[in-house]
């Protein structure tokens, strides 16, 4: 079964053939809806009512706040609301596997994740642990340049 990562990968090679790694202009209006177009007929978008709702939820959330992303309080806030709901989860929607919700959400926040300086990183353990995690996937590491996290605390 072809993952939604493989097809955003192609969609993003044929949009961008001479770029090599994800920037955040690279990153589609209407991801949320290309991502779970991709996805469907895959477990990806979810098994049970219950865990396709959730999905929908994290694809619509992010789709909602994409654009105000680059703005330090609007992205604080995101930041905070992720983090805190990964204290619980080892992925957004509460399953034991990658969905569709975890990719759109790993790249919408990869500029702003590149961008946290490793103090910063160290406010969203939660988040830091799961995008670390999220871009451990060889088809997302070669789409993206690998950010830097540190494993014991430093501050």
């Amino acid at each position: 079964m072809v993952s939604v990562v493989d097809n955003l990968e192609k969609y993003y090679r044929k949009k961008y053939p001479s770029s090599s790694k994800w920037t955040q202009e690279h990153f589609p209006t209407g991801i949320g809806s290309i991502a779970l177009s991709l996805a469907a007929g895959s477990n990806e978008v979810g098994c049970e009512p219950l865990e396709k709702a959730q999905i929908q939820q994290w694809v619509e959330y992010i789709s909602m706040f994409n654009d105000q992303l680059q703005t330090a309080a609007v992205s604080q806030n995101i930041l905070k609301e992720v983090n805190n709901c990964l204290s619980r989860r080892t992925y957004i929607a509460g399953t034991f596997r990658k969905t569709v919700a975890d990719v759109v959400l790993f790249f919408a926040l990869w500029n702003v994740i590149a961008s946290l300086t490793f103090q910063e990183k160290e406010k969203y353990l939660n988040l830091s642990r799961w995008f670390n995690n999220m871009q451990r996937d060889e088809r997302i590491a070669d789409i993206c340049k690998q950010i830097t996290f540190s494993r014991t605390l430093l501050y």
